[in-house]
């Protein structure tokens, strides 16, 4: 029996590098979380998938419903965003100190214009081109599987 886990993978590692540059491309990487939680998990079933972020559906996309409310795990992804961008909290124009409670609360009034306001994916840009990154890299991995059919069919002509 054929395996193609091999395939799987090499296709969506080649898929995965380009939804990165793709999203690098079209500055959509604010902490890096998203490209970093990009893993491409394969088996024996030739189940293959690439999986990350819930929010990276967005990217994808380019549009989506703004949040609701602020809530406790958007708030932890806006503080975790301004840690990694070393955005400092500001009190009437001036930086404040660095201490918990001023970090949520500079957070807590992005998130909130975020909710009031949305970012630029909600008001219509272009996501990443997910359908035209698998369709481009789809002729080399129909390659190695119809290379990997032709080793086998030969190995099994060549026993009998």
């Amino acid at each position: 029996m054929i395996n193609f886990n091999k395939q799987i993978r090499e296709y969506l590692d080649t898929v995965k590098i380009d939804i990165v540059s793709e999203m690098r491309n079209q500055s959509l990487v604010a902490s890096g979380q998203a490209i970093s939680s990009l893993r491409v998990v394969a088996n024996q079933f030739l189940i293959g998938e690439l999986r990350g972020e819930a929010y990276i559906n967005t990217l994808m996309k380019g549009y989506n419903q703004r949040p609701k409310n602020v809530g406790r795990r958007f708030l932890d992804r806006i503080i975790n965003w301004m840690r990694i961008k070393g955005i400092q909290p500001m009190n009437d124009g001036q930086v404040s100190p660095n201490t918990e409670g001023y970090i949520k609360r500079s957070a807590y009034g992005i998130a909130k214009s975020i909710v009031d306001n949305g970012t630029r994916i909600n008001k219509g840009q272009a996501g990443v081109p997910l359908a035209k990154i698998l369709d481009e890299n789809l002729p080399d991995y129909l390659e190695g599987v119809a290379g990997e059919l032709l080793l086998s069919f030969s190995d099994n002509l060549n026993k009998k």
